[in-house]
């Protein structure tokens, strides 16, 4: 058995194997094979192992509908939430919840502003052109009663990475 050392080091940097790295010519390994073996010498795989139709029965990690609702705020002076997704979060809300009691998004704020003494609302879009519902939403803050008494603003923006140079 000869022994073959060119590139040696580079795995031993790599790698961070300590001392001289001496590679036998009729057992090299890929680096990337090295490299797992080293892992799986650190890191063992466990060896009780679940089959792939016991991993799918995960439980549901959704709340309760009604943990939802944040407790009122200890403060009485009047809450403005100065950045919210309206859309995206109903959205999502419709998503996991499919069976859930609130149907449109003006019954979805109501219920989660209700009692807390907020007095309104900064919705920020920045997906205003992939979403065709915006113009819905920036005419609605005209109408105060829609949302329930608060006061909607509608702001759309652009991450600044998107803009011109």
């Amino acid at each position: 058995m000869s022994l073959l050392i060119p590139r040696a080091h580079h795995l031993r940097r790599a790698f961070n194997f300590p001392g001289p790295t001496i590679i036998l010519r009729n057992r090299y390994h890929s680096p990337t094979r090295l490299a797992t073996e080293r892992a799986n010498f650190i890191f063992p795989k466990p060896q009780n192992r679940k089959s792939k139709a016991q991993m799918a029965k995960k439980k549901s990690s959704t709340p309760a509908e009604e943990n939802l609702l944040l407790p009122t705020p200890p403060s009485s002076l009047p809450i403005v939430d100065t950045h919210t997704h309206v859309a995206a979060t109903f959205e999502y809300y419709r998503g996991r919840y499919k069976e859930g009691r609130y149907l449109d998004v003006y019954e979805f704020v109501k219920a989660m502003y209700a009692n807390r003494n907020v007095e309104a609302v900064v919705d920020v879009w920045c997906e205003a052109p992939v979403r065709k519902q915006w113009k819905d939403f920036a005419d609605s803050a005209l109408d105060r009663e829609k949302w329930g008494g608060l006061e909607y603003w509608f702001v759309m923006g652009t991450s600044y990475e998107l803009l011109p140079n």
